[in-house]
């Protein structure tokens, strides 16, 4: 009987392990966040009409003396997403240019964030040929 009691005692162990890398616990009353890092922004930039995405595009976000120029993630499954302000919340102004489209300029973007990360703020920007 005590092996099988001995060969029980790991478990919650690992039980922990797994809920402490998936999402932030509460260990009493103390707040553990996870090593996740997330980014403020996620951009998608499609052409107008076809909706497919322009994978040529420069973004530049700005939050007061804070500049981000951003090219495509372009890796397998990235759906050419622009991802920019890497845990910083803040409130952005957003400019997008590709050759052969009209410019679009975004204001006042707000990310967030909670106790431990920012907040995700997933736009899609539709852009028109000139």
């Amino acid at each position: 009987m005590r092996r099988f009691a001995l060969a029980l005692l790991p478990l919650p162990l690992v039980v922990a392990a797994f809920v402490s890398a998936s999402a932030p616990v509460a260990l009493s009353g103390c707040l553990a966040c996870t090593a996740d890092y997330r980014v403020g922004l996620s951009i998608t930039v499609v052409e107008a009409g076809t909706r497919r995405p322009i994978k040529s595009a420069t973004v530049t976000v700005r939050d007061g003396d804070y500049r981000e120029v951003v090219e495509p993630n372009t890796g397998v499954g990235s759906d050419n997403v622009y991802s920019a302000a890497g845990e910083r919340e803040g409130t952005y102004d957003i400019d997008i240019v590709a050759e052969g489209y009209v410019t679009a300029h975004l204001e006042n973007v707000e990310v967030d964030a909670d106790e431990c990360h920012v907040e995700t703020r997933n736009l899609e920007v539709v852009l028109t040929p000139e």
